[in-house]
């Protein structure tokens, strides 16, 4: 194994990251439109008024469409390693998002759950939504 200087390293991933694209302002998904420079959520062109929470669990799940996250994974994304919360928290805040955003909240379409593991965005429904608009 050859030796290597720190400097020449953090040179080499600075020229890496350097070719990749900024990631999108603006997440669409049919009805739903996600601002990321403004932090805001519109749904049908309504403005959803979100907490800074909910703001970024929605963006990290939008910005992953069809991935499923275990709640440890949602916590430690969105709510960081230093945390004193549990992973019900991550519960309660899909249960306030889909009430915010969802037409029948009984019936989500944007969030899903997957029985025993976690929640992802809705991939299907963001095709669907997608084709027919």
């Amino acid at each position: 194994m050859k030796p290597f200087f720190v400097r020449e390293l953090i040179a080499r991933v600075k020229n890496q990251l350097r070719g990749q694209l900024a990631p999108p302002r603006t997440i669409r998904f049919g009805p739903l439109e996600v601002d990321r420079s403004s932090c805001r959520v519109q749904v049908h062109g309504r403005e959803i008024p979100l907490t800074a929470t909910e703001f970024r669990l929605l963006e990290f799940l939008i910005s992953r469409p069809g991935v499923v996250f275990s709640r440890e994974q949602l916590l430690d994304s969105v709510w960081g390693h230093d945390r004193a919360v549990t992973d019900r928290t991550v519960d309660v805040y899909i249960l306030r998002l889909r009430h915010k955003m969802e037409p029948d909240p009984a019936n989500p379409s944007f969030i899903r759950a997957v029985r025993g593991f976690g929640y992802s965005f809705n991939e299907q429904t963001a095709e669907a939504a997608a084709a027919s608009a």
